[in-house]
């Protein structure tokens, strides 16, 4: 009674609001809600989760809240019988209620839904949440002996086994996921269970729709006493699901590593590649397990293997920033000079990862440090493009030519403009990058830096001390004037007009900068220094 005067005090505040959501780990997401989304519950909602119904009863007919389906789905979770009636009222119950009758291992409920509402007994929800009673109730309703003797073994009981088998249940009978008992014993189950289907004939290499054999159940579940027997009653080591993973390859992606290297002594094949062309080095090097990696290199592996996106595993090393790694895989014969379908390099890779030390191995290897990548770009253009002053200062002490042009014909300059900041252009001026180099669109250093989106008014300054062409006209005949106008930026405005910008230079179709102002300050600006419209523009 204390506790129902007290949320009657709580609701009468003024600043309760019965639509405040609430969120704590204690409760369950919904399945269809995105983890970073979900808001939380509402109070009339976890008053169903926790059975409250007073205070159930009070939010319904004191502020009229509304019944929700989490509501009716909650209320079978907390089995309140008077909830579970206000709720009925509201809403229809659907496979989620199921699931909680369940859980909740409340019988009634459970034949309840399935008699009145026809919502089928899920059997994967029986076996986890270890409700035999359920399982039963499914069997007396629909007598499908081989459905629910596929399910029996992760109740951990032999004789329940037995019984089905009794009864004459198919050994290798499946379900619509094409799981066979044995699939499920490798999921959960008792050694003594695992044998015993065995033994009656289940077949160890048998696969579900997705391809997973008990191999790979057993594998992702670490249970490597299952393996051995299956491995021992002829199990295939190989044998690869839908996605082309064999289990060597579900022991590394669980980050099993002493399952692992049994399959490996076992004499799993190292060089096999799935569908994506990931090889089991591949993803050793991917979640850099310097042990497997070595192990599988012992074997033969392939340490030039290449994935779909031709990808090699020490281009991974590199992405991973593991030196040791790379090393090795170096030590190993491992090819730097190589290009994903993408046609970034390996060193650039190393360049955006910005790690010296990396990078530094990489070049006392030989390689080119004037190699290009992607759109014909170099380490220099990779570091000016991730404002990465330390690597452009060590790929320039080493050689790297700082007015090289990539296919569009910018210059490292260009992305130290669009991406960069101020340290970054000082640097690179000061190392007799040319500020005039214009790319294949005519743009300048300074026009890019205009039109960056990290904009910075110092680094447009510091190019035209530094000798940028003020008029300089792109390929549309645009100045930088007529970009700070279009991008409606009045500070960069007053500077190229401080700086002695031709106010009414045209670009090809005979458009000033004025033409291009939506802004009343700005057109004030350029009027005030004599600029004109040009009033029958080329369109």
């Amino acid at each position: 009674m204390m506790m129902k005067k007290s949320f009657i005090y709580l609701i009468n505040q003024d600043n309760f609001n019965e639509k405040s959501l609430l969120k704590s780990d204690l409760y369950p997401i919904p399945e269809d809600e995105d983890v970073n989304v979900f808001q939380g519950y509402t109070f009339l909602e976890l008053c169903c989760y926790h059975g409250a119904s007073h205070c159930f009863k009070i939010l319904i007919s004191a502020l009229n809240v509304e019944i929700t389906p989490i509501c009716l789905q909650f209320s079978f979770l907390s089995g309140n019988p008077e909830i579970i009636s206000e709720c009925l009222k509201e809403i229809d119950p659907n496979e989620k209620c199921m699931h909680y009758a369940i859980i909740a291992h409340n019988t009634n409920f459970i034949e309840y839904l399935a008699n009145n509402y026809g919502l089928n007994i899920d059997l994967d929800c029986c076996a986890t949440h270890f409700n035999i009673q359920a399982l039963i109730i499914y069997l007396d309703q629909t007598k499908r002996v081989n459905k629910t003797f596929i399910y029996s073994p992760r109740f951990h009981s032999l004789d329940l086994v037995k019984y089905f088998i009794d009864a004459g249940a198919d050994i290798n009978a499946i379900d619509e996921m094409g799981v066979t008992a044995l699939c499920n014993a490798s999921i959960n189950s008792s050694v003594e269970i695992f044998e015993y289907l065995i033994s009656k004939g289940a077949n160890v290499n048998a696969k579900t729709n997705d391809g997973n054999s008990p191999l790979h159940f057993c594998v992702e579940q670490s249970r490597l006493q299952f393996m051995e027997i299956l491995i021992s009653h002829g199990a295939d080591v190989n044998a690869r699901n839908d996605l082309g993973n064999c289990p060597i390859m579900t022991a590394l992606d669980t980050k099993n590593k002493e399952i692992a290297k049994y399959l490996i002594s076992l004499g799993a094949k190292v060089n096999v590649q799935n569908n994506l062309g990931f090889s089991p080095l591949h993803i050793a090097v991917i979640n850099n397990y310097i042990e497997i990696v070595t192990l599988l290199i012992i074997k033969g592996a392939d340490v030039n293997a290449h994935d779909m996106c031709n990808k090699t595993p020490i281009m991974y090393a590199i992405e991973n920033c593991n030196l040791e790694m790379i090393k090795f895989l170096l030590s190993k014969q491992a090819i730097v000079n190589v290009s994903d379908i993408y046609e970034t390099n390996a060193f650039n890779n190393a360049v955006v990862k910005n790690n010296i030390d990396v990078i530094e191995t990489i070049i006392s290897l030989g390689v080119d440090i004037k190699s290009r990548g992607a759109q014909g770009k170099t380490a220099l253009h990779m570091a000016a493009q991730n404002n990465n002053i330390v690597v452009a200062e060590y790929l320039i002490s080493k050689g790297a030519k700082v007015n090289s042009k990539d296919d569009l014909g910018k210059a490292p300059l260009h992305y130290a403009a669009l991406f960069g900041g101020i340290d970054l252009i000082e640097f690179l001026v000061s190392h007799d990058s040319d500020v005039n180099s214009k790319d294949d669109d005519g743009k300048t250093p300074l026009h890019d830096s205009i039109l960056s989106f990290k904009f910075d008014e110092k680094v447009a300054e510091f190019l035209l001390i530094n000798g940028a062409d003020i008029n300089a006209k792109d390929n549309n005949g645009m100045t930088p004037l007529h970009y700070a106008v279009l991008n409606n930026k009045i500070e960069m405005t007053k500077i190229l007009l401080t700086h002695g910008a031709n106010v009414n230079a045209k670009n090809i179709f005979d458009m000033t900068p004025l033409n291009y102002s939506i802004n009343d300050e700005l057109s004030s600006i350029l009027i005030l220094n004599g600029g004109k419209r040009d009033e029958d523009p080329v369109l």
